[in-house]
């Protein structure tokens, strides 16, 4: 394929529980190379055919691309389209135009890649080795870096000092404060729905009940339960603001509601509140990989682990 047909040097795929990573990487060289982010595209592409337009970037447009893999990659509509224009163009070269970059704790790779196809350990090196080893990877290519001169570098960094600027306002803010309460409710109202959903689903799931008592969430019915709580130290900033999922064996202490035995806590989750990006807030992963989640992907998140929990339960 001829260089001067490629329009981006390097594509990133990712699921949105990926995304941060994806600006980390993305920001690390889109002063060098010409990169291919959706959420930096999307004015771009806005009126045009999503799909022609993704399927031809990934099949023909990029000369390498960057998966951020989990599970869930491939599932949804947009990571469907690049999944099948990658497998397309690799059927016909090969999948030396990609480096995968698993992102789970535990990494695994897309069954459908030969077993020696190597990975890049993301735990290990990090982000900034990421950065680097996509710039290695462009170089056997044949494309030379755009060298990042003092300018190139300024504006990186005023980007990261507005950003930082940005992200302290939001926190020290009255309009952050009510963000976050905002999403915690708009998380459990969305759960509270699909839980109703998944007890009509199936009589082995029909125990499976949530409902709110006071400010507190409750989560049970199947062994754990569940107590969600929205913790912020003000009401007029983001103070230390976080998601709390608290697991008991046994029914928890809730106002309004008799409890017969000494509560025994399980394990907690707290799942805290910021400004991600510009324009962008939402919650955090307090763990080693530190994903984002929309209200849409906390509440999948929630059931989730639940539901392992559940298979997992032995009572005390």
């Amino acid at each position: 394929m001829p260089t001067d047909n490629f329009e981006y040097d390097v594509a990133f795929s990712f699921h949105s529980l990926d995304e941060n990573i994806a600006f980390e990487i993305n920001d690390r060289l889109q002063d060098r190379y010409r990169t291919f982010l959706y959420s930096e595209k999307q004015k771009d592409l806005a009126g045009r055919n999503g799909e022609d337009k993704f399927n031809e970037i990934f099949r023909a447009k990029a000369k390498f691309v960057v998966i951020l893999y989990r599970k869930e990659w491939g599932e949804t509509p947009f990571t469907k389209i690049e999944q099948r224009a990658i497998r397309d163009r690799a059927y016909d070269e090969g999948y030396g135009f990609t480096l995968f970059i698993p992102t789970e704790n535990k990494p695994t790779m897309p069954p459908w890649v030969e077993r020696t196809r190597l990975y890049y350990s993301l735990e290990r090196f990090g982000v900034d080795g990421a950065a680097a080893v996509v710039e290695s990877k462009l170089q056997e290519l044949g494309t030379a870096p755009v060298i990042e001169g003092a300018r190139d570098r300024a504006q990186r960094l005023e980007r990261s000092l507005i950003f930082k600027t940005e992200k302290e306002n939001f926190e020290h803010s009255e309009a952050g404060a009510q963000a976050g309460s905002k999403a915690y409710i708009a998380v459990l109202t969305l759960m509270q729905g699909q839980v109703a959903d998944l007890a009509l689903s199936s009589p082995r799931l029909k125990p499976l009940h949530m409902e709110q008592r006071n400010n507190y969430w409750l989560l049970y019915g199947l062994g754990p339960w569940v107590l969600f709580n929205w913790t912020n130290r003000y009401s007029n900033v983001l103070d230390k603001a976080f998601l709390e999922a608290q697991y008991f064996y046994n029914q928890p202490q809730v106002p309004g509601l008799m409890t017969w035995e000494e509560p025994r806590k399980m394990k907690l989750f707290r799942y805290p509140f910021a400004l991600l990006r510009p324009g962008v807030s939402g919650f955090l992963d307090n763990g080693s990989d530190k994903r984002e989640f929309s209200v849409e992907g906390l509440a999948e998140q929630l059931l989730k682990t639940h539901m392992d929990e559940v298979e997992n339960f032995k009572g005390r």
